[in-house]
């Protein structure tokens, strides 16, 4: 008899319930594996020793990518650079590897950087176990929402299940805490929906809409 290849799948809840773990804890494993392999969640990066800045670098990159915009240029915009300064510091901030060891380089981002967490705009390295507690926050403002009022969620259930539909965070959490967005704005009930599983799967912390769309659909629920 040929094996289901979901049962070699770390991705899938039989993977795990095969080897004895209970239906719960094998979702949860499974959504412990897919943010530390997915390259758009900040754990990803984490694990493999990477810092929280390079972890921003390559999702906001990422990000950018899919939805065809340049969030670093509309961040110094919203702060209200003027033109000449934004196109100053836009190539200081995009610096190549080549560049970086010098003595100049290193004050100009530190000042840069400085500057940017103050605005709030780059987390501070030295917050980096803030994610884990930004993460569960977002969680409890999450499961304060009757779930019930979002179409699809009778449909709920486990990673694998035929028909089975997830809870996702449109504007995903990671990208939440990178851009410093109030948690529980990414937990309120417009920022939720029931997607299949498998597309959740794929989607692996992408943000299916902008911070923009968010806040406005936000202050139209008011």
């Amino acid at each position: 008899m040929r094996t289901h290849p979901r049962d070699h799948s770390r991705r899938c809840v039989e993977y795990y319930m095969k080897r004895g773990e209970s239906e719960k804890t094998a979702s949860e494993m499974v959504l412990k594996f897919q943010r530390e392999n997915s390259g758009m969640c900040v754990d990803y990066y984490l694990k493999r020793g990477k810092s929280l800045n390079y972890a921003r670098k390559k999702i906001r990159e990422k990000y950018d990518q899919l939805l065809g915009i340049d969030s670093l240029r509309l961040g110094l915009e919203r702060r209200g650079e003027t033109e000449k300064e934004i196109n100053r510091l836009i190539p200081i901030l995009k610096n190549s590897r080549r560049d970086k060891d010098t003595v100049q380089l290193k004050e100009i981002a530190r000042k840069i950087r400085e500057t940017l967490e103050k605005n709030k705009i780059w987390v501070p390295l030295e917050d980096l176990s803030n994610y884990d507690l930004y993460r569960r926050e977002v969680w409890r403002f999450t499961n304060k929402n009757d779930l019930s009022k979002l179409k699809h969620f009778d449909k709920r259930g486990l990673a694998g299940k035929e028909g089975a539909y997830h809870l996702d965070h449109r504007f995903s959490i990671s990208r939440g805490y990178i851009e410093g967005i109030d948690p529980e704005l990414i937990g309120s009930i417009h920022n939720l929906e029931f997607i299949p599983w498998i597309e959740n799967v794929r989607k692996q912390g992408k943000c299916s809409i902008t911070e923009e769309e968010l806040n406005d659909e936000n202050k139209k629920n008011q």
